[in-house]
């Protein structure tokens, strides 16, 4: 049996106003909230799951894999910030 949303306000404010509260999404469907804000996205330089090592790729959860994951996280965000920065200066 499906639950219907309930009929009262949430106890705080939506912080998404161009999403519906009762239909969940990753993504918002506008941007005009945040002003002049821009997003950079920063994708990973290297794959983290490789075939054969798909399984073990994608849920490999030990600390030698975080400390890898976290430390090409890191550099990837620093390049991506830096070609960003060098971009607009040129621009």
């Amino acid at each position: 049996m499906k639950q219907s949303a309930p009929d009262r306000d949430p106890p705080f404010a939506n912080p998404f106003p161009d999403r519906d509260p009762n239909r969940p999404t990753l993504l918002p469907t506008t941007t005009d909230y945040l002003g002049k804000v821009g997003f950079v996205p920063v994708m990973p330089s290297e794959p983290i799951d490789r075939w054969p090592r798909l399984l073990t790729g994608t849920l490999n959860f030990s600390s030698k894999k975080a400390r890898w994951l976290t430390g090409l996280g890191y550099r990837d965000a620093l390049a991506r910030i830096k070609s960003e920065a060098d971009r607009q200066a040129s621009g």
